[in-house]
């Protein structure tokens, strides 16, 4: 899977910050046998992966906006993309095309 441009986890994987502390219940019993050990699907949006459709960077919802509340370019070392500029162009574009409509 793809990894997060910000924390690096793979997407669609647990966020290992959000799972309890392990240690301090000693060994843990095995599963049983035909356990379903698939984990849940979070459907926090934070947790969804999100990218930019022009450079195909992305990463976990909540970094990402985050992220762009202090940026204007890619997360991506190298990537000069203006990720977070392109849906206000869009919507200037498709207002102005409306308002020229009527």
């Amino acid at each position: 899977l793809p990894r997060c441009a910000l924390c690096l986890q793979h997407l669609g994987c647990p966020n290992p910050s959000d799972l309890p502390d392990l240690s301090s219940l000693g060994s843990l019993a095995p599963a049983p046998a035909g356990a379903d050990l698939t984990p849940s699907p979070s459907s926090a949006f934070g947790h969804w992966m999100v990218w930019c459709q022009t450079c195909r960077h992305g990463g976990h919802a909540q970094h990402i906006e985050e992220w762009f509340e202090l940026h204007d370019v890619c997360p991506v070392a190298d990537c000069d993309c203006r990720c977070s500029l392109l849906d206000a162009t869009i919507a200037e574009f498709r207002d102005a095309v409306i308002d020229d409509a009527e």
